[in-house]
């Protein structure tokens, strides 16, 4: 387009179609990064329970054998 044209309509109405598929386009992008932690964090607090629970177990059966060590003594 040259300087001295002027501007059509067609000209404005595009910019307003750009500007909304990028919201859109942002608005999906924040809702599947956000969906991305809330999946990562309802997996992650599991998986610690687990460790956790294990590393309880483990620590419980050390006791025991300790104190069962000592009884023999």
């Amino acid at each position: 387009m040259k300087a001295d044209e002027p501007r059509t309509a067609a000209h404005t109405r595009v910019r307003p179609e750009r500007s909304s598929r990028s919201l859109a386009r942002r608005i999906r992008l924040n809702i599947a990064v956000l969906a991305g932690f809330a999946l990562a964090l309802s997996l992650l607090i599991p998986v610690g329970n687990l460790i956790g629970h294990d590393v309880d177990a483990s620590w419980s059966r050390r006791d025991a054998r300790a104190r069962l060590v000592n009884y023999q003594i």
